[in-house]
């Protein structure tokens, strides 16, 4: 398991992308850090829509997770975002080993988003 990041960045959008060439849609960001733009995937689409995750353009943010190469560019798959100082907005993913929550049965999904 690669180590986490930690960005801090600032929103541009939140958006719908495509990750690969027949793969389900996934709601992800484009955020600013400094001079460069990257791309945070979240999650399916079906698990969280952009309208739904409450980010808006210029908002400072602190985003964990990791960095993927996808279709030759570097993604980065986040597992929590945070809007400072510290507020959760999203965690998507178990910090420990990157697990996804949407792949989760319910029993396991209320027990960990309970320990937050």
């Amino acid at each position: 398991v690669r180590e986490f990041e930690k960005i801090r960045a600032w929103v541009v959008r939140v958006k719908e992308v495509i990750p690969m060439p027949g793969m389900s849609p996934a709601t992800a960001l484009d955020i600013r850090e400094g001079a460069y733009v990257h791309e945070v995937h979240l999650c399916p689409t079906w698990y969280r829509k952009p309208s739904e995750i409450r980010l808006k353009k210029n908002e400072r943010i602190k985003v964990k997770g990791v960095w993927a190469e996808i279709n030759g560019k570097d993604i980065f798959m986040a597992s929590k975002v945070k809007k400072d100082p510290n507020t959760e907005i999203i965690k998507v993913r178990l910090t420990k080993d990157g697990t996804p929550f949407w792949t989760m049965t319910p029993e396991r999904l209320a027990m960990e988003t309970k320990k937050d």
